[in-house]
């Protein structure tokens, strides 16, 4: 098992592959932590099957963004995060409130973290834990 350090969000402005402005606020960045702790972390976006399990969240805290533990429990894909080749990301519902730019996330809650060769600016980096 490999353990992580994981920058999962900071507050900000981004656009999402739908090409949506939206932004995060400290405010409900911080009312979802409770949501992120003890979820799974999968190889696969869309995927939450058994089989796409290859870690947990362990540990869950807010330092000028959300942060994180996780311990990967499978060696090849921690080897790719080692090589850079993917990041940890986080797969989220929320409410918005569509009738502004940018769109304000609301009601944060985390499904799981997944690997991602591509992230968002406001997510941050995923190291090996010392």
């Amino acid at each position: 098992m490999t353990e992580y350090n994981v920058e999962v969000i900071r507050p900000g402005v981004t656009t999402g592959v739908s090409a949506i402005e939206r932004e995060y606020t400290e405010d409900e960045l911080k009312d979802a932590l409770e949501s992120l702790e003890g979820t799974r972390v999968t190889d696969e976006n869309r995927m939450t099957t058994v089989d796409s399990v290859i870690g947990e969240v362990t540990d869950v805290r807010y330092d000028d963004g959300v942060e994180c533990t996780v311990d990967i429990f499978d060696d090849e894909m921690a080897g790719r995060i080692d090589e850079g080749l993917v990041s940890l990301a986080p797969a989220m519902v929320m409410d918005s409130n569509d009738g502004e730019e940018p769109v304000k996330a609301e009601e944060i809650e985390f499904r799981n973290l997944f690997l991602a060769p591509q992230v968002s600016e406001l997510v941050g980096s995923t190291e090996r834990a010392e």
